[in-house]
């Protein structure tokens, strides 16, 4: 995902590319010139591009290798590892954060974090607070346990303490949206009355 944003980015500006297939990506420039890119992993692994133009083959193997395509002729050119990643890191500068999610769980029947969460919630406050004007959605959940309308309710209860805790970092209220979905929407579906940990939470979507 992330490498597909970049390599948009980078064709708004005319220096890097636009998604082709696997990890390559391509850009065009004044010329019609074609260039497809093959652009590392996280990990810095590659894997293999076979570019194809008229009657003329390469294979795309290494990090930033690339391909220029002008009409049916098809060129192979070096990796120029330095500028490449210049490029890259360009684009990845200008990208807005990603979307993120984040789950804290509930005790049984109670708006009480579980020991984990309660420490999770603390870096979750953190993260959110470090994105310039995030835009954020938090659903509460309940398990299967109790009638609908009582987990509707419990579930609101949550996702409202889940809201306090981000305003209380900073976040201002009118960016949080709070949404109750008692139990409609199980991580782990159940048969109903069945107490199951993970379906007592909160999601947190940030972007």
């Amino acid at each position: 995902m992330r490498r597909c944003l970049i390599v948009a980015l980078a064709l708004a500006l005319s220096a890097c590319a636009a998604p082709k297939t696997g990890p390559a990506a391509t850009s065009p420039s004044a010329s019609n010139r074609e260039r497809i890119t093959l652009l590392p992993g996280a990990d810095g692994k590659v894997g293999k591009v076979i570019v194809t133009a008229g009657d003329q083959q390469v294979t795309l193997d290494t990090a930033f290798a690339s391909a220029d395509i002008r009409g049916n002729r098809l060129t192979k050119t070096a990796a120029e590892i330095a500028a490449s990643r210049e490029r890259i890191q360009v684009a990845i500068n200008a990208l807005p954060e990603r979307p993120r999610k984040y789950t804290v769980f509930y005790l049984f029947d109670q708006v009480r974090l579980t020991a984990e969460s309660k420490q999770d919630i603390e870096a979750i406050k953190h993260h959110v607070a470090t994105f310039p004007a995030p835009e954020v959605i938090v659903t509460g959940h309940a398990d299967r346990v109790g009638s609908m309308a009582y987990n509707d309710e419990l579930s609101l209860r949550r996702a409202k303490q889940v809201r306090d805790l981000l305003v209380n970092a900073g976040i201002d209220a009118q960016r949080i949206e709070i949404v109750a979905r008692g139990e409609r929407e199980p991580h782990i579906p159940t048969p109903d009355n069945v107490s199951e940990s993970r379906n007592r939470r909160v999601e947190i979507k940030v972007r």
